[in-house]
C-alpha cells in the first residue's frame, strides 16, 4: 500500500495526531485501506461481467467496455499500491 496516501487520508480524517495514534492502535490501517481498494476493484469487475452477460449499452462495443474496466481496475490498484 501507498503509505503516504494513507497518511494523507488520515490527516484529513483525524482531528489531531492523538486520534491517529489511537486509531492505529486498534486498526491495521494499511490492511483496512487495502480492503477498501480491493472492494472498489471488485465492484468494477462486477460491472464488467454484467456488460459481458447482457451486452453494452446501445451504440457501444463490448471490447471497448472490457478494456476500459480492466484498465480502471489496474489503475486503481496501481495508484494505491495494492498488489494482487
Amino acid at each position: 500500500m501507498n503509505k503516504q496516501l494513507i497518511q494523507k487520508f488520515l490527516d484529513k480524517a483525524c482531528y489531531d495526531e492523538q486520534c491517529q495514534i489511537e486509531l492505529d492502535d486498534v486498526v491495521d490501517l494499511e490492511k483496512f485501506a487495502e480492503l477498501i481498494v480491493k472492494e472498489c476493484a471488485e465492484q468494477i469487475e462486477l460491472m464488467r461481467k454484467r456488460v459481458e452477460e447482457y451486452g453494452p449499452p446501445p451504440g457501444y462495443d463490448s471490447d471497448t467496455f472490457r478494456l476500459a474496466y480492466n484498465d480502471s481496475i489496474d489503475t486503481i490498484k496501481e495508484h494505491f499500491g495494492v498488489e494482487e
